[in-house]
C-alpha cells in the first residue's frame, strides 16, 4: 500500500499519523509505504498521480505498474485503511457446509474459531477482513472457519445464533463439541486471539490437574 503525498497537503497532513498506526497494524502482512511527491515529482507524474493524498493498493504479483486499486473511501483514518487493505488478501478462513462444520468441527480434532454470518449484513461485512487477520494470527494453532447463514439457516439456528456476526470458539477436549461452542463477544482480530489464547493455556492447565490427579 502506498500514499502518494506533498508535504503542503493540509489533507495529506492529516492522513500520515493515521497511515503510521495502520502500517503498524499490518506489519508482516503488507507493505507499507509513502511517496513525497514533492521531492520526486517525476516518479509521481510517469505513475499519473493527479491528486493528493493518493492511496493505492499494489497486488504483490503485479508485473506492471499501473496494476494497482485506488482508495475511495470517504473515512481514511487507521482502521478504514487497514480494513480495505486486507480485503485484498486472500482467504485464510474456511468456508463451511453443515457437513464439514459436523466433521471437522464438531468431530475433528483440531481447535475451531467460527464466524457465522449473513451475505447482505453490512456489520459482517465490515468484519469480514478483520476474521481473516484473526485466520492469519492463529494459524498453526486454531483453525478458522465461516459458515453463510443465509444458505445454512438451519445449522446457524441450532448453534443458537440470534444476530450477525458471531463469533464461536469450539476447543478441542478429546470429546464430542458442543454445537452451542463458546460465544466470543469481540470484533477485533487481536482481541479474539488473546482471548482464545487464555482459553487454550486454561485447557492446557486444566488436561495437566487432571493427569495429576489421576
Amino acid at each position: 500500500m502506498v500514499d502518494f503525498y506533498s508535504p503542503w497537503c493540509h489533507p495529506c497532513q492529516v492522513l500520515m499519523p493515521e497511515w503510521k498506526r495502520m502500517a503498524r497494524t499490518l506489519t508482516g502482512l503488507i507493505n507499507v509505504g509513502s511517496i513525497d511527491c514533492q521531492q520526486y515529482h517525476s516518479f509521481c507524474a510517469e505513475e499519473n498521480v493527479q491528486r493528493y493524498p493518493e492511496i493505492r493498493f499494489y497486488p504483490p504479483k503485479s508485473s506492471k505498474g499501473y496494476q494497482y486499486h485506488s482508495y475511495n473511501g470517504w473515512n481514511r483514518d487507521a482502521y478504514s485503511l487497514r480494513i480495505w487493505g486486507l480485503g485484498f488478501l486472500p482467504q485464510a478462513s474456511i468456508d463451511l457446509t453443515p457437513q464439514t462444520f459436523n466433521e471437522k468441527v464438531l468431530q475433528g480434532k483440531n481447535h475451531w474459531v467460527v464466524d457465522f454470518y449473513a451475505p447482505w449484513c453490512g456489520p459482517c461485512q465490515n468484519f469480514a477482513p478483520e476474521f481473516e487477520l484473526l485466520a492469519r494470527m492463529i494459524k498453526g494453532k486454531v483453525k478458522a472457519g465461516k459458515v453463510d447463514c443465509q444458505a445454512y439457516a438451519q445449522i446457524c439456528q441450532k448453534a443458537g445464533i440470534r444476530a450477525y456476526p458471531t463469533v464461536k470458539f469450539y476447543p478441542y477436549e478429546t470429546a464430542k463439541r458442543n454445537i452451542w461452542g463458546e460465544q466470543i463477544d469481540s470484533r477485533d482480530a487481536k482481541e479474539i486471539a488473546n482471548l482464545i489464547y487464555e482459553k487454550l493455556e486454561s485447557l492446557q492447565k486444566d488436561g495437566k490437574r487432571n493427569k495429576d490427579e489421576l
